[in-house]
């Protein structure tokens, strides 16, 4: 989505981890048990370390004798270099502890950052202490600049792609490295994380069965009008495969788009506002499309909006 324009919250980095707190209650002495009041403690102890010794050792022979496809989580080195590829590493949608440990240790291992802003994107990679060197790849530049990257990357480099907030690749220019990407049989790495129209969609009410991402809806009012109509005409008349359809909105469009849905699918469709996602004023509103609208009519839409509705108008 496009540029957060509040300060997102950060956690506090005073706080102990779980991890610190239980080395700290090892070292105390802390084990859950009292010895003295069983001085069976430890013969036990060492009856199941011997036993736990030889299962792991047992699960080792039969990974070693299969494929190792049984482990279902593989130590990574935090420190190694990621594998030569496109990586496209998902980032916060405004508050920065949903960045994940993966995301950080593969952009600061990366050769290249590229982001649709580098400006925004500054403040991200100094709050995680990441110090790689960052270019611009957006709307404006992705035609120019995609032939280099992609010689880059042939060459065995490791390119990391972020756009200014979400998971690169939904409403962004990152479609067009990674079709380039994959035309050269260059690898391409997802790094998940946060989304605004999963989140959105997830914590709607409305029906997560199937769900239809709709992007942005057009500029203009008769675009817009054209639009609703063929999806009501497409997912009017079929209960079975209907799917929730979830747009992004801008501010400003929030009023008339509202008008709009009341006008082709009735004023009692039923529309949910996700407003400025994980960010301090978060909000959903849930209500007619004409309610909300006039929910509106007095106050002045702001932030980052994603708006749900169910052709079907179901809840």
């Amino acid at each position: 989505m496009s540029r957060n324009p509040d300060s997102p919250r950060i956690a506090d980095e005073n706080q102990p981890s779980d991890a610190e707190r239980k080395a700290d209650s090892v070292e105390a002495g802390d084990s859950g048990t009292d010895p003295e009041s069983d001085p069976d403690t430890d013969s036990d102890a060492d009856e199941n370390a011997d036993g736990l010794i030889a299962e792991n050792a047992s699960r080792a022979d039969e990974d070693e004798e299969g494929d190792g496809q049984s482990q279902l989580v593989e130590a990574i080195d935090p420190f190694s270099a990621p594998a030569p590829g496109l990586y496209l590493v998902a980032t916060p949608i405004g508050n920065l502890e949903d960045m994940t440990y993966r995301a950080v240790r593969i952009l600061k291992t990366s050769d290249l950052i590229l982001a649709e802003d580098t400006r925004h994107s500054r403040v991200l990679l100094g709050h995680y202490g990441i110090a790689r060197p960052s270019e611009s790849y957006n709307d404006f530049n992705k035609e120019k600049r995609t032939p280099g990257y992609i010689d880059r990357l042939k060459q065995g480099g490791r390119l990391a792609l972020i756009c200014d907030a979400g998971t690169p690749g939904i409403a962004d220019p990152a479609f067009n490295l990674v079709k380039a990407a994959l035309a050269e049989g260059i690898k391409v790495y997802p790094i998940p994380g946060p989304c605004a129209m999963v989140a959105a969609v997830t914590a709607s009410g409305l029906p997560t069965d199937r769900f239809a991402f709709e992007n942005f809806p057009p500029k203009k009012s008769a675009q817009r009008l054209r639009k609703l109509e063929t999806l009501k005409q497409r997912w009017g008349g079929d209960e079975q495969h209907a799917p929730t359809l979830i747009f992004y909105v801008s501010p400003h469009q929030v009023r008339q788009f509202l008008e709009e849905i009341a006008e082709v699918f009735g004023p009692d469709m039923h529309v949910v506002l996700a407003r400025e996602l994980t960010k301090k004023f978060e909000e959903f509103l849930s209500d007619t499309a004409l309610k909300l609208r006039e929910y509106y009519r007095e106050r002045t839409p702001r932030g980052e909006y994603v708006l749900l509705l169910h052709p079907q108008n179901k809840r």
